[in-house]
């Protein structure tokens, strides 16, 4: 599978010369972050069935099946060789998705393994699920998990990687990290050659999204085998396909192609069956973005004895290119500084004493926040919140603001106009429903100070 991604231009005599650059194509090199002994024990097979559940699964939800990506697959054999290392040692598990180096999924996404963003690396589309036990009950705990259910059916990934490394008795460690990048749109073939799996593009990150695709199928000599159609989950194979063809999408003023190998690029369906090897190449997309944060994941409990869990998806990472903000006076020593006008408040933690937000509430007559709400959109240590790391409300409508001093921006909510309270009126800083202060009316800064 190869895809090509650009501006609207002229079409075939890009199709008629795709061909023969398909050998010069290459992904990047994997970054490693120094997996342990375990990755070489890696049950590639265990792994196989488990995609094809997972791909069973999505195709009878009408999900577009993943297509194998080997830097997910990197990512994946990492973090569980990583993990099986401290459960070989003893060692406590606070987080399944928490390499050595304190970093989540995305981050190291990001930063170790250069996976394609959608603008910055605030942009990220990387999900990740883990579990402790069989294929059967890795996929019957998700199913019946609604963080982990949401993440194997997202119409946002369209690639794959999955780790399968064994543990005590029967029992298997896996990994699965979820992907997508801007304009890689992979296309996968059916075990009877007679269907296409067309994927899509549904990042809330693409400028593309909500812009309906038109399909169009050329032979490998770049040749229409079919007229332009509108885009569906499924297409048959014209009968004038031989065995490579390519699919052609249209999204406004943005196109593009990827190639289809009829022979290898078959959904991993069936349990037993290794899917594709060879990865796909791409070259790089112009495709603008456009950032949007929308709610993406809630908590969901683990089982004693077994272990399932999942890193939602986190709104933003940054790094501060401003000193942080002078606090104000009226409080020695604050825990947290909450900074609010009419177009966001932040909450950012300025001591080194961890504190706990678990039972944060911030309330007036107009309107109310928890902490429960920002975890509903991304995991963090609530109870010990680190120091310059913050949690954010901003206007819809607006872009996502580089609050100064933040580090981490751990969780963003997007808000209504008319629900921007902490403009309204005072409001109260409450901690289990025990008022901590009042805070005086926005703009404005207010100084708390937990336990």
């Amino acid at each position: 599978m190869i895809t090509l991604s650009m501006r609207r231009s002229s079409v075939l005599s890009i199709l008629l010369g795709l061909l023969a650059a398909l050998t010069l194509l290459s992904m990047p090199a994997d970054a490693s972050v120094g997996a342990q002994d375990f990755a070489s024990q890696n049950d590639l097979q265990n792994a196989a069935d488990l995609l094809a559940a997972l791909n069973a699964w999505r195709v009878s939800e009408n999900q577009v099946p993943l297509y194998p990506n080997p830097t997910l697959e990197r990512m994946a054999v990492d973090q569980a060789a990583y993990i099986r290392g401290l459960m070989a040692a003893g060692r406590r598990i606070d987080n399944f998705h928490i390499d050595s180096g304190g970093l989540d999924p995305q981050q190291r996404a990001y930063s170790q393994y250069g996976w394609q963003t959608y603008g910055t690396s605030a942009q990220i589309e990387i999900s990740e699920n883990a579990a402790v036990g069989s294929v059967r009950f890795a996929i019957n705990y998700w199913r019946n998990s609604d963080i982990h259910r949401r993440a194997v059916l997202s119409a946002t990934y369209r690639e794959v990687g999955v780790a399968a490394i064994p543990t005590t008795g029967d029992d298997t460690l896996f990994i699965v990290v979820f992907g997508a990048r801007p304009g890689v749109l992979p296309v996968l073939v059916d075990a009877g050659r007679t269907t296409l799996y067309l994927s899509r593009e549904n990042s809330r990150y693409s400028s593309t999204r909500g812009v309906e695709p038109q399909i169009r199928l050329f032979n490998e000599s770049g040749q229409p085998i079919t007229r332009t159609l509108p885009w569906s989950l499924t297409l048959a194979i014209p009968a004038a396909a031989a065995q490579r063809l390519l699919v052609l999408y249209t999204m406004g003023d943005v196109q593009a192609i990827t190639s289809v190998d009829l022979q290898r690029d078959i959904a991993p369906l069936t349990a037993g069956v290794l899917p594709p090897t060879a990865p796909p190449a791409v070259i790089p997309n112009t495709t603008q973005t456009r950032a949007a944060v929308v709610p993406t994941a809630t908590l969901a409990p683990t089982r004693p004895g077994r272990t399932a869990t999942n890193m939602p998806i986190p709104t933003a990472v940054f790094t501060p290119s401003l000193p942080p903000t002078v606090a104000p006076t009226d409080m020695p020593d604050p825990d947290l500084i909450i900074t609010y006008d009419r177009n966001s408040l932040v909450i950012r933690a300025v001591s080194t004493r961890r504190p706990n937000l678990t039972g944060l509430r911030l309330i007036n007559g107009a309107g109310n926040i928890t902490t429960a709400r920002w975890l509903a959109i991304a995991t963090f240590p609530a109870d010990a919140f680190p120091q310059n790391q913050c949690l954010v409300l901003y206007r819809a409508g607006t872009n996502l603001p580089q609050p100064t001093g933040c580090a981490f921006v751990r969780s963003a909510i997007q808000v209504d106009g008319d629900r921007i309270f902490w403009m309204a009126g005072p409001f109260d800083v409450q901690f289990n429903e025990a008022l901590n202060r009042s805070c005086p009316q926005g703009p404005g800064q207010c100084l708390v100070k937990v336990g």
